[in-house]
Formats: C-alpha cells, structure tokens, sequence
C-alpha cells in the first residue's frame, strides 16, 4: 500500500513541472496568430526579443503566450531557451512538412543531401539540437571571423525567374 501512496504522491507533485512553460523569445519580427496557418487572423504583432511562452508545437508552429494573449508563431521565428523535449517531442518529418494555410496549401522545408525517406524516417533529438546551439556566436563575432579569414560582404542579386514552359525559356 506504500508503494502505491508514494508512487500517487510522486506523481502529484511532479505534475506541475510537466505543465510549465518553455521560456524562448522571438528570433525577428512576426505576428501572433490565432491558429497555426500563415492566413489566419493576426492577434498581434511581436518584435524580435520579446519574451514569449512556449505552450506545444503543432507541425512547423509553437503555440505561445505573448503580450497577454495565446496564439500561434512560426517556429522559425521563435529561439528556445531552454530544453522541453515535451514540448518538442516529434519527428523532423513533422516539421518538414506543415499547413501553411487554411487551403490545401502545404509548404515543405528541405535540407541538401537529405533525401525524402530519410526526413520520413528521422526522430527529433533534443541532444543534437543542444550540440548544434554550442556553435552559436554572436553577430558580431561572426563578423570579426569572417573579417579575420579574409572574407568580405558581397551583394548577391537574386535568380532569375523561370520562364513559363513555351515561352522561350528553360521548363
């Protein structure tokens, strides 16, 4: 019977700590919106650096709670602060591939040299996330190293824009 009243004990007293928030601030400018889909009602507008509250994932969208309000941002725009497995627990393939409206509009985010069956296949790792962050650096930094390496800023125009098939241009 002790077993059991510890175990029950246990687990109502961490429960709190699985409904906590992920702490993360908005990587650059975007709106919050009212459900996970790029046409969908914007409730407001959040600046790069605010705090928000990251409350679950739904495909390529945190659900956040920002300036008062509950709503969907890009996970693009948003940079985690501390670890949540639970709240990024998924696969890559589920990011890969998101409702990007409220149509039968689908955007799909590719990585060169991966091919489909391996983004289908691929878990997400918590890990290989923290190990990819250690490389971070500041702006700043990245530019005195690129200046150290004799590397200089350049413009570089867009491609050019296909031209439709029978109009002269490559298909």
């Amino acid at each position: 019977m002790t077993k059991i009243t510890c175990l029950t004990l246990t687990a109502l007293l961490a429960w709190p700590l699985f409904c906590l928030a992920e702490p993360a601030t908005v990587s650059k400018a975007d709106n919050l919106y009212e459900k996970p889909f790029a046409d969908a009602r914007v409730l407001t507008k959040l600046a790069a650096g605010q705090a928000v509250d990251i409350q679950k994932r739904e495909g390529s969208w945190y659900q956040v709670k920002a300036a008062g309000k509950t709503g969907w941002l890009r996970m693009l725009s948003v940079r985690r602060t501390a670890a949540a497995s639970a709240v990024s627990a998924g696969s890559l393939a589920q990011v890969a591939t998101g409702r990007a409206g409220t149509g039968q509009i689908v955007t799909t985010t590719g990585v060169r040299g991966l091919g489909e069956e391996t983004l289908k296949t691929a878990a997400f790792s918590e890990m290989a996330i923290a190990a990819a962050e250690r490389f971070r650096v500041p702006p700043a930094e990245a530019e005195r190293l690129a200046r150290e390496a004799g590397l200089r800023p350049r413009n570089v125009p867009p491609l050019p824009v296909a031209a439709a098939p029978g109009e002269g241009g490559t298909p």
